[in-house]
């Protein structure tokens, strides 16, 4: 049985990734730009006065773009969320920033939803060859970013207007953000070129548990089935990654390719690598976890605020729980744009 204490502690293991390793900081990255701000509203302005002015709810800050379409905050609890996620993703899926063939050779990228920028950066730099525009509702991004990156303010589900195609079109931790992924799906196939990639990466709920150690009247298995049904609600649901396969088939794209992963909720496992995999996922599961639930649970099931906070507290005990073997499926999935 593995310990039922520690939860905080740092598993060691030889990976590119240690563990404590912070969240990647781009404020001071060494870019030829200089302080010019490299992020521009519908393909080529700048930023409206208004995209700048967030909406605040409950203290905390949202984008104020396509108001209320996206249900997380756009602050810096947030943004720290989503820079650990981009570790977690990048440790589960053999610390490769992509999957498909593109993630060698790709030459004109678009990441879709790129929050922080923090994935459309690295790539960036990893490929100088390649140019990367990262799209966001929210203007969250750096200001100094490698040059062959810059990002976007607008609406992705709005129609696509870029001059060129794409020869690798990423989305990756999007579940919630879109009303309908056939149309993202059918905007993707339309702006790659013929043998371009699109690649989807994303976890799915509920949480699972294989051998009887969650319970059923587990907090968090609770928690789950409220987010599905707020999201529902919300028209945006999270539950559709395993469909978004067959989906991309029926737009169009052949060679579609899954794999799929798991992120333990906690790091109980005895392998040592599912073990690191499991502590990046605790983090990012309790790091600001009132911020992500509070929009849905309060708009769509009419919860007080202090309901959110009180069941969020009751998630994060179970993500300490290590008697619990409980995991949720994380898939990459890709296809190609035949010639």
């Amino acid at each position: 049985m593995p310990p039922t204490h520690g939860v905080n502690a740092v598993p060691e293991i030889g990976t590119d990734f240690s563990a404590d390793q912070a969240p990647r900081e781009y404020n001071d990255y060494d870019s030829a730009i200089g302080d010019i701000d490299r992020r521009s509203d519908r393909y080529g302005g700048t930023l409206r006065d208004t995209v700048l002015e967030y909406r605040v709810e409950n203290g905390r800050t949202y984008h104020s773009l396509k108001e209320g379409s996206y249900w997380q905050p756009n602050d810096e609890a947030s943004q720290e969320r989503l820079d650990l996620a981009h570790n977690l993703f990048v440790i589960t899926f053999d610390n490769r920033l992509c999957m498909c063939p593109k993630n060698e050779r790709a030459r004109y990228v678009l990441d879709v939803g790129t929050g922080t920028g923090i994935w459309a950066c690295d790539f960036a730099d990893e490929h100088p060859e390649a140019h990367v525009v990262g799209v966001d509702l929210s203007p969250i991004q750096p200001h100094f970013v490698p040059t062959n990156c810059r990002f976007i303010i607008d609406d992705i589900e709005s129609e696509w207007l870029f001059d060129d195609k794409f020869d690798l079109v990423f989305i990756r931790n999007m579940l919630g953000s879109f009303e309908s992924w056939q149309n993202i799906f059918e905007r993707a196939y339309g702006g790659l070129e013929s043998g371009g990639y699109l690649e989807v990466q994303d976890c799915c709920l509920p949480i699972k548990c294989d051998d009887g150690t969650l319970p059923e009247d587990a907090v968090i298995s609770h928690w789950c089935q409220l987010m599905l049904q707020a999201a529902e609600r919300a028209g945006r649901p999270i539950d559709v990654t395993p469909k978004l396969a067959d989906l991309m088939r029926q737009v169009g794209f052949v060679d579609v390719t899954v794999k799929k992963r798991r992120w333990p909720h906690a790091p109980w496992p005895r392998d040592r690598q599912m073990r690191l995999v499991g502590w990046w996922a605790r983090e990012v599961s309790i790091s600001d976890l009132d911020g992500m639930c509070m929009k849905l649970l309060m708009e769509h099931l009419g919860w007080t605020i202090d309901e959110v906070k009180d069941i969020c507290a009751k998630v994060k005990d179970d993500c300490d729980n290590l008697r619990y073997h409980a995991y949720w499926d994380v898939y990459s999935i890709y296809g190609r744009k035949p010639a």
